[in-house]
């Protein structure tokens, strides 16, 4: 049921201010009256408090003197989306501004809002600002870590914020204070009502963003959180219904999933990801989690401790949110299906005999690399093309369960007489990234370093194209690419893609940077022209890895099936981290002998 019980004035106001709420009326009559106390003339504001069938006594309330201006909607409870929609419809301002009931208010703020969107409207002829501004953490907060934390994460997303980033600023988007014009909400259809706790604003931010909408952060424009939930209500329930709203917006939008928290389910090495499953599933983690989470809270004071206890509560948040996910999506492994598959990316080079001259560890024998597929073989592994990791991350499409992907640099001729054969005895398939310049040719970027050998020839590439050989771009002439130019840069991406697309019928969608070598730039580049772009670093890729930098493992001569395993599990060479890290360390007590030699002296 539906019930405003207050008179309309006749001339429509400025903004309308909608608050929904649900049994926090404590709260509520601690901030409302701040909403109420603006420098903005009455006439040219409204505030419109939804109660979302609230039964603490709000109601009653707010039929207080104090709450005369108020226009109160009462209705069945329904969730937050509903709530702002009820609010929504009822409004008669230009703008509307949302705000959440905990929320305090500078005597300024409305005016500022208005303020803002009157400077956009005199810049712009298009009245699609989306104003937001920041959200602080009231001193009338409970205290305890989980207001220091809600605090200190609150912080790290205004600076998110701050960056609005471009076309994906509805990531940064936020209802609980925020303004926009009326009829920009309306026309875009408004909250999403499945969203009945949390992602309601990103989802309504994507809508918006396709409407031709922009964010406007306004710095210095503040309300004030009074955050006041106890442990329990947080982790049992907000968590859990994190969990549930973000699968809901990946299946929402599959196309940006990756952008969810969700897409770093199954981050990290193999055994990372197992001990994340098995901490969401076991519905006790939380109960041991709590014990040295109340030990690290009780020393506080101690930096360290702190330091321990904020980590702790960012676990309990992560595998909360992780366990209201699967919950909703009926079982890990179908949330894995959704969003938590993994896909580990072979990197080869020569499959043959060693040649003279050339680089030692480029080359596998023929051998070691029938070993290895029949290791994956047995294992469960299923070889996949790009094309369905891509299709898997924009559409959802279903993988096989142990995904791989094998890949060749190069080009080289003995892949023909090598590695295809194999791959087709065991139903195989593969990705070979060609310099287009060099196809029949051979490696002119190696002359006067090491041998020059041959490369696939077009018939060859037609040949094994047709049997399932896939081939990708390694750009025109094999450079550096963060030696080149803007311009340069761009030539030898399109220029690839071209030439390849002549021969192959169709342009590729993958790239492999030759030399490994990349930056910012130089993704940024590549993502222009190709779906995936491959680099050398080491690691297995997951829903959130960037498709403009996805990680490889490169398989070397000596590799035996044990080290093979371990680079699949674990996707690094652990020996060679910690040599790395040994070498590191020698050179830091190095130079620090030699800075105390010089001060001695």
């Amino acid at each position: 049921m539906t019930n405003c019980h207050d008179i309309l004035p006749d001339i429509a106001p400025d903004i309308s201010v909608v608050i929904p709420t649900y049994n926090r009326r404590d709260i509520l009559l601690l901030t409302l009256p701040t909403v109420l106390e603006q420098d903005l003339a009455p006439e040219r504001r409204e505030v419109i408090v939804v109660v979302d069938g609230s039964t603490d006594g709000t109601i009653d309330a707010l039929k207080h003197e104090a709450f005369a201006q108020v226009r109160v909607i009462e209705q069945s409870n329904a969730g937050i989306s509903a709530a702002r929609n009820a609010g929504l419809r009822a409004a008669r301002g230009r703008l509307v501004l949302f705000l959440d009931d905990d929320m305090m208010c500078e005597a300024s703020l409305l005016r500022r809002h208005v303020e803002a969107h009157e400077e956009e409207d005199r810049a712009s002829t298009e009245d699609r600002v989306i104003v937001m501004g920041e959200i602080e953490l009231s001193p009338q907060s409970t205290p305890g870590m989980l207001t220091e934390w809600r605090h200190d994460r609150e912080h790290r997303w205004l600076e998110k914020a701050r960056a609005a980033p471009g076309v994906e600023w509805w990531q940064s988007l936020r209802f609980a204070h925020a303004s926009a014009p009326r009829r920009l909400l309306i026309d875009a259809g408004g909250f999403d009502e499945r969203f009945r706790f949390a992602d309601e604003d990103i989802e309504f931010g994507v809508r918006l963003a396709r409407a031709g909408a922009r964010l406007r952060f306004v710095r210095g424009l503040v309300v004030r959180h009074v955050y006041r939930k106890s442990m329990r209500e947080f982790i049992n329930f907000d968590v859990r219904w994190y969990g549930k709203s973000q699968l809901l917006f990946c299946r929402t939008y599959p196309e940006n999933r990756r952008r969810a928290p969700l897409g770093n389910l199954q981050s990290g090495s193999s055994l990372k990801a197992r001990v994340r499953e098995l901490l969401t599933r076991s519905s006790a983690t939380d109960y041991l989690l709590q014990i040295p989470f109340g030990i690290a809270s009780a020393l506080s004071n101690i930096p360290t401790m702190r330091r321990a206890a904020m980590n702790l509560l960012d676990h309990r948040q992560s595998i909360g949110t992780y366990r209201g996910a699967m919950e909703a999506a009926g079982s890990w492994n179908k949330l894995r299906e959704e969003v938590g598959m993994r896909l580990p990316v072979l990197l080869y080079h020569h499959v043959g005999p060693a040649h003279d001259g050339a680089y030692p560890l480029l080359t596998v024998s023929p051998d070691n690399f029938e070993q290895q597929l029949r290791w994956l073989n047995r294992r469960g592994y299923t070889t996949i093309r790009p094309a369905d990791w891509i299709a898997w991350c924009r559409h959802g499409r279903a993988l096989p369960s142990k995904p791989v992907l094998i890949t060749f640099d190069d080009g080289y001729q003995d892949l023909a007489q090598y590695a295809f054969p194999a791959l087709k005895r065991h139903g195989m398939t593969a990705t070979v990234f060609l310099v287009a310049s060099c196809i029949g040719k051979t490696n002119q970027w190696d002359t006067g370093t090491w041998s020059l050998l041959p490369l696939l020839s077009e018939a060859q590439i037609r040949e094994w194209g047709a049997q399932g050989i896939e081939f990708g771009s390694h750009t025109s002439n094999h450079p550096h690419l963060t030696s080149l130019s803007p311009r340069q840069l761009e030539a030898e991406l399109v220029d690839s893609s071209k030439e390849l697309g002549h021969l192959l019928g169709s342009a590729p969608e993958t790239l492999a940077y030759p030399f490994g070598s990349h930056n910012e730039d130089v993704s940024d580049s590549a993502g222009r022209t190709f779906e995936l772009s491959f680099t050398t670093d080491a690691g297995i890729n997951c829903l959130a890895t960037d498709r403009s930098r996805m990680y490889r493992l490169e398989v070397l001569p000596y590799d035996n099936l044990a080290s093979f395993a371990t680079l699949l599990a674990l996707g690094y060479r652990p020996m060679k981290e910690l040599r790395q890290r040994i070498a590191i360390r020698s050179r830091v007590r190095a130079a620090a002998r030699r800075i105390l030699r010089l001060d001695a002296a």
